[in-house]
């Protein structure tokens, strides 16, 4: 009986080891810059999906809304910069309680972006946003909702 006394704290502080669970979000995205690599664009209206080829010559005008090309630095004092080829975006961002999502907040317009962080590690940053615009399609105007992923790596 005073083996089975023995183990148990042994195996209680075997298991509380070292609980580190790694770095935060915050932590990894300040670490670095990221660059914009790519992203995917699905488009669509009232729930029905538009053929790319529809929407291309609308998706320049409603994704020059989105800060989603260039590079783009996460200071650890929750302001950002996207250099864009000389063209500077600057802002504040701020992480969801459970860092699932991030919100950019744009100096110059105080438009507000939030995104789901689909993938975050040391080597890839992986973004996912929803807009929705009014276009107007063949003389039609109608509700396009545009589905965009972003893929980041370390600049």
């Amino acid at each position: 009986m005073s083996k089975i006394f023995f183990l148990i704290p042994l195996i209680w502080l075997l298991g509380c080891g070292n609980d580190d669970e790694g770095p935060t979000v915050s932590e990894v995205i300040t670490t670095q810059p990221w660059k914009v690599t790519n992203y995917n664009v699905q488009a669509s209206t009232l729930g029905v999906q538009i053929p790319q080829a529809t929407i291309e010559p609308f998706l320049d005008d409603i994704l020059a809304q989105v800060p989603l090309n260039g590079t783009v630095t996460f200071n650890s004092d929750n302001t950002f910069t996207i250099d864009n080829q000389g063209a500077i975006i600057s802002g504040t961002w701020s992480l969801s309680a459970d860092e699932s999502e991030i919100t950019l907040v744009l100096t110059a317009t105080s438009e507000t972006f939030t995104f789901t962080i689909v993938e975050i590690t040391a080597n890839a940053f992986t973004l996912q946003f929803s807009i929705t615009e009014d276009v107007d399609l063949q003389g039609n105007t109608v509700p396009v909702t545009l589905d965009i992923i972003a893929f980041l790596i370390p600049a």
